[in-house]
Order: C-alpha cells, then structure tokens, then sequence
C-alpha cells in the first residue's frame, strides 16, 4: 500500500487548495512549511489586497499575519486599509509598531487609513510611521505609491496632521486627504487660512 504525502501533490492540487482560503488564512496555514509551498504562495497571494475595515480580518489576526520572523508573510501584501477608530490608543500605537518592525514596506504600494480625533491617535505617531514608509522608499526598499489619509472632517486634527506631512516634506506619488463630513464654505476657507498661517 503506497501513502501519497503533501509534498507529492502537484502545483496545480495546491492552487486549486489555496482557493479555499482568503490571504491571511492561506498564508497562515502554509507559509514557512518549505522552500517549495513558499514559491506557490508567491505566485497566489503576492498581491493581497487587505481591507482590515471589512471584518474579514481581524486587527489581532493581522498582527500575528505579519509578525512571522522570516518577513515572508508581510511581503505579500501589496494594499492595506485600516481604520484607527476601531483601535485603541494602545492597539494603534502596537500596529504601527508591528508594522514598521515587519518587512511590510518592502512591498506596500497603497494605504488607506481612515482616523479621526475621536480615534485617540497621536498625530506623531501617524507622521513617524509615513515618515518611516518614505524612508524606505528613499532607500530603494519601499514601493508605497499611493497613500490615502481620510478624516472625518475638517478640525484641528486635520489641520495638525496637514501641516506635519508639509513640514517633514512627507511625500507619496499619490496622496488623497478626504474628508467624509462636508462643512460650510466660510468655514472651510478660515480652516484653510489657520493651516496656512501655523506653515
């Protein structure tokens, strides 16, 4: 009686199994098993797009997904979406962290990060973390091309985060800061004088 392991299947058994699995659960499940299944996994999952705002992945799912040692994981993930407002203050600060400590950057080319002042996020810590994304681009390690910064409407914590991103020359190909909350002209262009002037 012959036993037919893992390794024995072929390519297209393990594509056909990968469907089965959204991003994060596939390279949970696979990653790091061998030289081989790493390969497969490159050609399926090497441009995850992870929304963390639509409940299919949760923020601690995510952070054990790309605190693996090898970076393997991490270097899958080509667009992130991720609201502050869900996290605490203490869980923002620990995402970031586990973010810049993985090797995220390496090939990231779009982020969307919806905040907010009731999100309880230090404006710094926003600006350290684009600041280390642009390092890495400087670098010739970083690929973020696309970055999208969304509020929820024009306030002082707009206008912080606006003049820090001015003042530390942060800059993307593409940045998009959008405010979900429409406010009165007047008070736009006053908002717009008050940045201009703190320049």
């Amino acid at each position: 009686m012959t036993f037919t392991q893992l390794e024995d299947l072929p390519h297209e058994l393990f594509f056909i199994i990968f469907t089965y699995f959204n991003g994060v659960d596939l390279c949970l499940a696979f990653s790091n098993l061998n030289t081989r299944i790493n390969r497969l996994l490159f050609n399926v999952a090497s441009h995850q797009s992870l929304d963390l705002t639509s409940g299919s992945v949760s923020y601690n799912g995510f952070r054990a997904y790309i605190t693996d040692r090898s970076g393997v994981r991490s270097s899958f993930i080509s667009s992130l979406k991720f609201d502050c407002l869900s996290l605490s203050p203490f869980g923002i600060s620990d995402l970031f962290s586990s973010l810049m400590d993985a090797s995220i950057d390496n090939r990231l080319q779009r982020l969307i990060l919806i905040t907010s002042e009731n999100a309880s996020v230090e404006t710094t810590e926003i600006i350290r973390f684009l600041e280390h994304m642009m390092l890495a681009n400087k670098k010739g390690r970083g690929r973020l091309e696309h970055l999208t910064l969304m509020f929820e409407n024009f306030n002082d914590y707009y206008a912080k985060i606006v003049i820090m991103i001015i003042q530390r020359n942060i800059s993307f190909d593409t940045m998009i800061l959008n405010v979900t909350k429409s406010m009165s002209y007047i008070k736009l262009l006053q908002q717009k004088k008050n940045i201009l002037s703190e320049i």
